[in-house]
């Protein structure tokens, strides 16, 4: 069951896409990354360019800069119908901004422990081990091989624009 607080946030009861330990909250986001993004992948508010966030619509792209301030979320799945995991370009989709998750991408080149602070990393759609700005989320489980093809458990935290808030 989820419940939508508005048209454009929601909370997902436990259970819902890998969440067991604590409701997720979600807000609707319009994907101008210019391709398909999916479950797990990590995006940030889009503030440039022709579709950007503005009071009544907010935009998500992806980065390739680590550490990036403008962390939005996790990408949970499609607005249309059902729970689809990939969402094309130019639709509208739900981000996870807070809450536990079983999705989230990640890279291991640096070793992440358990508690680690998450990140942007320097490919698209994925987290790293964290730094002092952009953190967004903590590990509930390692990953240590050295390839950006990993998924982990996670707790996301993005209620502060600045990406400081469990620093």
């Amino acid at each position: 069951m989820s419940i939508k607080v508005s048209g454009g946030i929601k909370l997902e009861n436990v259970g819902m896409f890998g969440n067991n330990a604590a409701p997720a909250i979600l807000i609707r986001a319009k994907n101008t990354s210019g391709g398909t993004l999916a479950r797990g992948d990590v995006v940030i508010w889009n503030y440039s360019g022709g579709d950007t966030s503005t009071a009544d619509m907010a935009s998500a792209t992806t980065t390739t800069s680590a550490n990036n301030k403008l962390i939005m979320g996790m990408v949970s799945h499609s607005t249309h119908g059902g729970n689809a995991d990939t969402v094309a370009d130019n639709t509208m989709m739900w981000v996870q901004i807070w809450g536990p998750t079983n999705a989230l991408k990640v890279d291991g080149t640096t070793d992440i422990a358990i508690g680690d602070p998450l990140t942007t990393f320097t490919t698209a759609k994925i987290a790293q081990k964290g730094a002092a700005a952009g953190i967004f989320a903590r590990a509930l489980e390692a990953y240590a091989t050295n390839d950006s093809a990993g998924v982990i458990d996670a707790f996301i935290s993005c209620f502060d624009l600045g990406g400081n808030t469990v620093a």
